[in-house]
């Protein structure tokens, strides 16, 4: 399956994936707090050995593979907008 993406389109998602380094933060304090509740602990390093475990990445680090991969498919692309 082949999906076609304009060139405005593709700027305007390439800018959509930007977030900041206080925003990915957020992110990720979020989720670690989520985690904590999930796994019933306060002990940070206890939720991280959980996350490993479950092979849990953070929203941060999902966020830029997820964007690496998107990018590297696009370039690849027969894309007859371009």
């Amino acid at each position: 399956m082949t999906y076609f993406v304009s060139g405005g389109t593709y700027k305007t998602l390439t800018q959509s994936f930007h977030l900041g380094k206080s925003d990915l933060q957020c992110l990720d304090f979020t989720f670690n707090r989520f985690c904590k509740k999930l796994f019933k602990s306060e002990n940070t390093e206890v939720v991280k050995d959980c996350q490993r475990y479950f092979d849990i990445d953070l929203p941060s680090s999902g966020l830029t593979k997820r964007q690496d991969k998107f990018i590297a498919r696009y370039k690849y692309s027969d894309n007859i907008f371009d």
